[in-house]
């Protein structure tokens, strides 16, 4: 910290600045898929997810957006304001995708040591 009390600003991106935090997250609801601790949108609707489990996934939304329920996603800057809220993705009230979905549906980038994986 400076001498004035404020933090000094960290030059690394968001994601990594918040995984160095060690946020805790819930564990999914029945226990039988990892819970969502962090999720960061990127462009072309797809989602940088951080699951209870140490695993880093890929996530495309692109199917979602042709569902009536969720064509709100296509408006512009409304798909970053994904937030990670008890273990489910969720942009409001009424918009949200669960952990069981977003799991079973995604590109694992790491095993849940954190180790990363050969995609290629």
């Amino acid at each position: 910290m400076s001498k004035e009390g404020k933090k000094e600003k960290d030059s690394r991106p968001d994601f990594l600045r918040r995984l160095k935090q060690g946020r805790e997250c819930v564990s999914g609801t029945d226990g039988s898929k990892p819970a969502v601790c962090e999720v960061f949108p990127l462009r072309d609707y797809w989602l940088l997810l951080f699951f209870s489990n140490g695993e880093i996934r890929l996530y495309d939304c692109a199917w979602v957006l042709k569902l009536s329920s969720m064509e709100r996603l296509n408006k512009k800057g409304f798909l970053r304001k994904a937030q990670a809220v008890n273990g489910t993705v969720k942009w409001n009230k009424s918009i949200a995708l669960q952990a069981d979905e977003l799991y079973g549906n995604s590109t694992p980038l790491t095993d849940n040591e954190g180790n990363l994986l050969k995609l290629l």
